[in-house]
C-alpha cells in the first residue's frame, strides 16, 4: 500500500508499522539491485578476461609467423616469389590466423636502385608468366627510398597493395622506422588498410637485415636493413593491442 491508498481512519499507530515496510521494500530492491550488479560485472570481467587471453594467444601467433617467415630470408638471401607464396598458402586460413588479410614482403630500395628494381619486378615471370609488365611504385613522387610492396599475397581476398609503398604515409612510416631502429616485431596504430577499402586494422613489421651485419644499435640497423615483413589483420577480427611491440 502507498500513503495515497491508506484510508483516513488509519490510526496513528499504523504508521510507523507502514514505514518500516516501506524501507523494507527499498531495502530488498536495493539489495536485489546490488547482486545483480555483481553478478553482471563479474560476467562482464570474466567475459574481458576471456577476450584478453584470446587476443594475447593470437598476437603470439602472429609474431610466430613473422619470426618463421623471416626464416626463409636466412643469410641473406631473398626466398623466390613461388616460395614464398607457397608458404603463405600452407598456412591454416580459417583458424589459427583468423583476421588475418594478408601477408607481405617489401625490399628497401634506394632512390638510385629504383629504375633497375621496376624492370627487374616487371620482367619476373617466375610465377606469371606475361611478368608484372604494369608494376609501379605508389603513391608517386621521388623519395629518397622506398619500401615497395613485392610479395603481396592475400589469405582472403585478391591481392591490392601490389607496389604500395608505406614509406609515403607519415602514420605508417612512423611504425617502419620503429621496427627497423629497435629490431622488435611491432603493431601499428589503427588505419584503414589498403588490402581491405573501408575496413580497419593494424599491420604487424617486422624488419629484415643483412646476413652478418652487427645490430647492436639502432645506427647499426638502419644500416643493415633490408626490407620488411608485415601482416595486415582486420581489427575486428581479434587483431590485438593496438599498438606495441614484443613483450
Amino acid at each position: 500500500a502507498t500513503p495515497s491508498a491508506t484510508p483516513a481512519r488509519r490510526g496513528p499507530s499504523a504508521l510507523p508499522t507502514l514505514f518500516i515496510g516501506v524501507l523494507v521494500t527499498l531495502f530488498a530492491w536495493g539489495t536485489a539491485g546490488r547482486v545483480e550488479q555483481r553478478a553482471l560485472d563479474a560476467a562482464f570481467h570474466a567475459d574481458a578476461a576471456m577476450v584478453e587471453t584470446a587476443l594475447r594467444m593470437r598476437i603470439r601467433d602472429y609474431f610466430s609467423l613473422l619470426d618463421n617467415l623471416a626464416t626463409l630470408f636466412a643469410d641473406g638471401e631473398r626466398p623466390t616469389r613461388r616460395g614464398f607464396q607457397r608458404y603463405v598458402e600452407s598456412l591454416d586460413r580459417s583458424g589459427q590466423y583468423g583476421g588475418l588479410v594478408s601477408v607481405q614482403y617489401a625490399p628497401w630500395i634506394p632512390h638510385a636502385d629504383r629504375t633497375a628494381f621496376l624492370a627487374a619486378v616487371r620482367q619476373d615471370t617466375s610465377v606469371n608468366p606475361r611478368g608484372y609488365p604494369d608494376y609501379t611504385i605508389y603513391p608517386p613522387g621521388e623519395r629518397a627510398a622506398y619500401l615497395p610492396v613485392l610479395y603481396d599475397v592475400p589469405v582472403f581476398g585478391v591481392a591490392t597493395a601490389f607496389g604500395f609503398d608505406p614509406l609515403a604515409d607519415p602514420t605508417r612510416r612512423e611504425g617502419i622506422e620503429y621496427a627497423r631502429d629497435s629490431g622488435k616485431t611491432a603493431i601499428s596504430q589503427p588505419l584503414p588498410l589498403v588490402q581491405a577499402p573501408g575496413e580497419p586494422g593494424v599491420v604487424l613489421r617486422h624488419s629484415i637485415y643483412g646476413a652478418s651485419a652487427g645490430l647492436a644499435d639502432p645506427a647499426a640497423r638502419r644500416a643493415a636493413f633490408n626490407g620488411q615483413l608485415s601482416l595486415a589483420v582486420r581489427t575486428e577480427a581479434g587483431a590485438g593491442p593496438q599498438v606495441g611491440e614484443r613483450a
